[in-house]
């Protein structure tokens, strides 16, 4: 019977593991974790999440997961739809999701922008070998609209931080719906006066996150899916083993950082390649206190969630 390794139990490996055994029912899965608790940074405490507070409601994996979730647990509540309204704040000016005056002095940018996504999503494997940032140096956007408009807002969804800059072009382009572009997983529409066009209730709140895993967990367990949390592992063995147990194929559903730790000592080539991603600490803040945000982050109403980045 094949046997397969899914190494991290967050939002990816949770749903690796789900869909191997849809597969192929007879296969031996193995999720491991070194947390006590499945989920990876998606949580919640006291009913409240942090790590993450909501999806696009093209993320169907999800929000699959919630709901086999809540057939375990129906007190779980349901995504509850919301709008996305956001404002950034970078070193070259202020911009808002719903203001028309974004773009004023990014026109020319803009049209270089839309050519630059729609290329990258007809010839996804040449932009896969460029950066965000180069393959619109390589249409000469301004550095200005890249990091007030395309970085910010990139962050936003990817949850990257300030290493956005290094995000492969051809997944940065596949969340914007442009004319004749050919997306899987539009997050918004670009436009050329917003920069992207926010629709009502085009986000899903979540739900108890914590709740939504310890179900989930039961879930994976029962189908038979052999859990094991707390797991330590040091390295990946040479022919695919883990603490001298041998698998049929290892999937890592964990940072790159962390994969190329554990591939450094028998794969140096995978090592070598995952070890290009940096990662860097950000401060974010979640606040329901408008005048708190106001007062120290000037903020208007109706924002509460602050994201302070070193840019790139």
């Amino acid at each position: 019977m094949p046997r397969v390794a899914v190494i991290g139990g967050g939002a990816s490996g949770c749903s690796a593991a789900l869909t191997l055994k849809e597969l192929n029912s007879q296969l031996e899965v193995v999720l491991f974790e070194k947390n006590d608790r499945l989920g990876g940074m998606a949580h919640s405490m006291d009913g409240i999440n942090y790590g993450v507070q909501g999806v696009h409601k093209t993320f169907q994996h999800t929000l699959k997961m919630v709901e086999i979730a809540r057939s375990l647990n129906p007190s779980i509540p349901k995504p509850q739809p919301t709008s996305l309204s956001s404002k950034f704040v970078t070193p070259n000016t202020t911009w808002s999701t719903t203001s028309t005056s974004n773009m004023r002095e990014y026109g020319k940018d803009a049209d270089k922008f839309e050519k630059m996504v729609r290329e990258a999503q007809q010839y996804p494997d040449v932009y896969a070998l460029l950066t965000i940032v180069q393959a619109c140096e390589s249409y000469r956007i301004s550095r200005a609209f890249v990091d007030t408009l395309v970085l910010p807002t990139l962050a936003l969804f990817f949850g990257t931080g300030n290493q956005v800059s290094r995000l492969p072009a051809v997944l940065g382009a596949q969340v914007f719906g442009v004319k004749d572009g050919r997306s899987p997983i539009t997050l918004f529409d670009f436009d050329k006066e917003t920069f992207i066009k926010v629709s009502e209730n085009n986000m899903l709140a979540l739900p108890p996150l914590g709740d939504v895993y310890w179900s989930l967990e039961q879930h994976i367990r029962r189908i038979g899916i052999d859990v094991r949390l707390n797991a330590d592992i040091g390295s990946i063995g040479p022919n695919t083993t883990i603490d001298k147990t041998p698998f049929d194929a290892i999937i890592l559903c964990v940072q790159a950082e962390d994969a190329a730790l554990l591939t450094s000592e028998h794969y140096s080539r995978a090592s070598s390649v995952l070890s290009k991603a940096k990662y860097h600490t950000d401060v974010s803040i979640t606040h329901s206190d408008q005048d708190h945000m106001k007062n120290t982050f000037g903020f208007e109403e109706g924002f509460n969630y602050f994201i302070q980045s070193k840019g790139r």
